[in-house]
């Protein structure tokens, strides 16, 4: 009996889990204050933001593909089973490149795999809050540039001391520690609506520079309509790292007791 395969849908979402409630004292609802705008009918932010620093996180979610023969085509950088996912060429997608660009402004920009594929396993690691410490974050600088149009893949084994390597001309890849880039993230600016506002032109600025300069002004022309418009901010930011960066859009942060807390999004209600 073959086990069932996770979808990217599931094992998003534990991840995800994770990072709202891993090292809280709060294992229900994420805490999450609001990004109400400065100056405006309230006075100003709750309380609580005034001393909250924020780090945004870019991830990509990648299933991983488990090989076991030894004809696989990097079995021999291994010489067991390993893990791989795909990075789409430049020839169906601009992505990989389009998260270079981000990382250049925003250091926290990830692909992220498990290094598991059964629904089994995964159910086991959520329970035991071992999602995270399962699974490989890579950042695409540490890829690099990929300078032809040709398919290629991200190979790893489940032991991360074995090594990872981008292929199909293969060269080890650095593993990035999520919980060190969070802990170094949280001496940046404070979350505001400002910060989310920046970060959003940032990546439509990006957009226009890669070729797509249509859609990055007709969003842009819109939040300059609407430019005090927290709700509409938010969800724009969320839009325009799913759809046009592959990612999914989180703010990593540490609460008043120094455990931390994120919000999957930046969908504030």
């Amino acid at each position: 009996m073959i086990a069932k395969q996770i979808s990217e849908f599931s094992y998003g979402y534990a991840v995800t889990s994770e990072l709202i409630n891993k090292n809280s004292s709060c294992g229900a609802a994420p805490f999450f204050p609001s990004l109400r705008f400065e100056g405006g009918a309230s006075g100003g932010f709750d309380v609580a933001i005034e001393y909250l620093h924020a780090a945004p996180i870019f991830v990509q979610f990648k299933l991983s593909e488990k090989l076991k023969r030894s004809n696989a085509s990097e079995y021999h950088l291994f010489n067991s089973e390993y893990f791989r996912f795909p990075i789409w060429s430049s020839k169906d997608s601009n992505q990989h490149k389009l998260l270079l660009e981000l990382a250049k402004t925003y250091s926290r920009v990830y692909y992220v795999a498990p290094r598991f594929q059964s629904v089994d396993e995964l159910n086991k690691h959520f329970l035991n809050g071992r999602v995270i410490e399962n699974s490989i974050f890579v950042r695409p600088a540490e890829i690099g540039q990929i300078n032809d149009d040709s398919d290629h893949v991200f190979a790893f084994h489940k032991d991360p001391a074995k090594g990872r390597h981008f292929c199909s001309d293969p060269y080890p890849v650095e593993e990035a520690n999520v919980w060190n880039d969070i802990e170094n993230g949280l001496k940046e600016p404070k979350l505001t609506f400002y910060f989310v506002r920046e970060l959003t032109f940032k990546m439509l600025e990006i957009l226009k520079s890669s070729g797509h300069s249509f859609a990055s002004q007709e969003i842009s022309a819109e939040l300059e309509i609407k430019e005090n418009s927290e709700s509409l901010i938010t969800s724009t930011a969320s839009f325009v790292a799913r759809n046009f960066f592959g990612c999914e859009l989180a703010f990593v942060f540490r609460k008043p007791d120094n455990s931390f807390q994120s919000r999957y999004g930046v969908n504030t209600r």
